[in-house]
């Protein structure tokens, strides 16, 4: 709740989906494909979804100005801060910057070791909540975003491959 107060960075995607948009973003020419090219190895699937990720989120930051008929990211501070995200994103597919929980293109960029907003997960499909993240979790009357990233992450990943 508080994060949704300060929108801060507020993306523009309405009722499309990031797959549906990503089509327009790649026609209009704002969606970062070079990136796709930057590496002389194959990346591993980790790597491919946050790189996927962050253009996403970086093209749903992007306003359309009907009469200049340009895109355009309207606030300084996200302006600057996607530009981030596209740099430490950059250093990813480079080799550069080896990402985990607490620091990838995200949490750099963002200035926060832990950002909400995305569940952080290991293998499997249909896991749920409570199996990942714990009953404290589930239980407590808070939104699930709110919580703060567990201290633990790697025990509870353990524990779930178990």
């Amino acid at each position: 709740m508080e994060n949704a107060l300060k929108k801060e960075y507020i993306h523009r995607v309405g009722a499309k989906t990031f797959g549906e948009w990503r089509v327009t973003w790649i026609k209009e020419k704002i969606y970062p494909i070079f990136l796709k090219g930057l590496s002389n190895k194959p990346s591993n699937s980790s790597i491919t979804t946050l790189v996927s990720s962050a253009s996403d989120f970086i093209c749903s930051l992007h306003s359309f100005d009907k009469e200049s008929e340009k895109w355009f990211i309207k606030k300084p501070k996200t302006k600057e801060m996607a530009d981030k995200l596209l740099e430490y994103t950059i250093e990813v597919v480079q080799g550069k910057l080896v990402p985990n929980v607490e620091k990838d293109p995200f949490t750099l960029a963002l200035g926060k070791a832990y950002h909400p907003g995305r569940v952080v997960g290991s293998g499997g499909t249909l896991l749920g909540w409570e199996k990942v993240m714990g009953s404290e979790y589930t239980k407590s009357g808070i939104s699930r975003s709110s919580v703060n990233s567990p201290d633990d992450l790697d025990a509870k990943v353990a524990s779930i491959k178990d």
